[in-house]
């Protein structure tokens, strides 16, 4: 099952690959972008496409970033006050019956 799995991701990816290949193959023509102060710059509409799709991805996780942290710190104190066990293994030790014994 894990091989049909393997095999299917592989498929997927390669499918994707040529899928973006020919779309900047469709993409060479010359593009302009006009920046301030008169300045511009001239590429590869696919070299365009993907700067402004990286520039958001990275502007998009650094938009999160803070929210992440400040769940997380907020989650390792909620853990440290009810003293939650970190692994299965510890919640089954120093237990006794109901009864006492």
């Amino acid at each position: 099952m894990k091989k049909v799995f393997t095999l299917f991701k592989w498929i997927l990816i390669s499918l994707i690959f040529f899928i973006l290949f020919s779309f900047a193959l469709d993409n060479r023509q010359e593009g302009v972008v006009y920046l301030f102060f008169g300045r511009h710059w001239q590429g590869p509409q696919i070299l365009i496409l993907l700067v402004t799709f990286i520039a958001g991805l990275i502007l998009g996780l650094l938009a999160l970033f803070p929210s992440y942290w400040k769940l997380r710190r907020r989650a390792s104190q909620l853990n440290k006050a009810i003293n939650l066990p970190l692994r299965s293994e510890e919640l089954f030790t120093n237990t006794r019956d109901v009864n006492g014994f």
